[in-house]
């Protein structure tokens, strides 16, 4: 699939509006809490954040509304900074490390070319192909695990990936999914973490996530599914509201599910932030967590049940 022009896509010019008008707003209120926080030092700062978030959204909703090679090179990043992050949380080889990256641009060079009925049979292929090293090497002691991780990461990290990139080539209504998943899984969080701070109560996972409760929870599917109507809305997309409201829903589960999976692999292994690539937030899988259960959830949600008017 070639890359298209941005500027000719109906939806760049009131999307780049809406999102534009957004940051603004969360940038001014960034500049509010640092004025704040002179009074309560405590508070966390919010400026980086911010300016980290705006940039990753500019390109991310470039990618997107491109589409073609521009969006396969940028889940090809995500997938590989991820699986790189993921590989050193897990303690993972370098050759199995150096295999799950490849295998995951791989991926989405696959979808890239709408091979929709041949991606499932990736993580299987890549069992397979993992089995060779120990056998080859002759390094037994502990491959099964090495396997297994490497198995592991590529169905979170890598196979989400390639299905973005499958939602934007194969299906007409690829790309009003994916700004409705977007918007809503990152207000999600947001929404998550405002509700789940200030509201308290009991603890969602005590053991995995500490912070989560739910109440953040409730303030995730309050988020999602506002996102859900919001895009719809501003960006004069159809759809029945029942529908509209299930999806919300979906996407909210998707997106704690996801944040949830995420912090039980750095509770195993001892660490706080999968990296710092990205300032303010950590690495990749930190901000991308969200999406990597959400995007082929909603995907096949949309696909089996209609509920988006296509």
């Amino acid at each position: 699939m070639p890359p298209h022009d941005p500027l000719t896509e109906p939806l760049f010019a009131r999307t780049a509006a809406t999102v534009g008008g957004a940051l603004v707003l969360l940038f001014v209120g960034a500049l509010w809490r640092e004025w704040r926080r002179r009074r309560r030092p405590e508070e966390r700062a919010l400026i980086v954040p911010v300016l980290t978030a705006s940039a990753v959204i500019a390109v991310f909703l470039l990618a997107m509304f491109t589409g073609g090679v521009v969006l396969a090179c940028f889940a090809a990043a995500v997938a590989g900074v991820g699986a790189v992050e993921y590989s050193a949380l897990v303690r993972l080889r370098r050759i199995y490390a150096g295999l799950l990256v490849l295998w995951s641009a791989g991926g989405v060079a696959l979808a890239l070319f709408g091979a929709a009925g041949h991606l499932l049979l990736l993580p299987v292929v890549l069992a397979l192909v993992t089995t060779v090293v120990p056998i080859v090497s002759g390094r037994v002691e502990g491959a099964l695990r090495e396997i297994g991780a490497v198995l592991f990461g590529y169905v979170y990290i890598g196979l989400p990936m390639a299905y973005l990139v499958l939602v934007r080539t194969e299906q007409s209504w690829g790309l009003q999914l994916l700004l409705t998943v977007v918007a809503a899984a990152w207000l999600a969080d947001t929404c998550a973490y405002t509700v789940g701070s200030k509201a308290g109560g009991p603890k969602l996972a005590p053991r995995v996530s500490p912070n989560k409760t739910w109440s953040g929870l409730a303030g995730s599917v309050a988020g999602a599914v506002l996102g859900v109507l919001l895009v719809h809305r501003l960006l004069g997309l159809p759809g029945r509201p029942g529908a509209l409201v299930l999806l919300g829903v979906v996407i909210a589960a998707g997106a704690v599910w996801g944040d949830l999976v995420e912090s039980f692999l750095k509770r195993d292994f001892g660490v706080k932030d999968a990296g710092t690539v990205l300032p303010g937030f950590g690495g990749v899988l930190d901000r991308f967590d969200s999406l990597f259960i959400t995007i082929p959830a909603t995907y096949y949600l949309v696909l089996g049940g209609h509920l988006l008017d296509r």
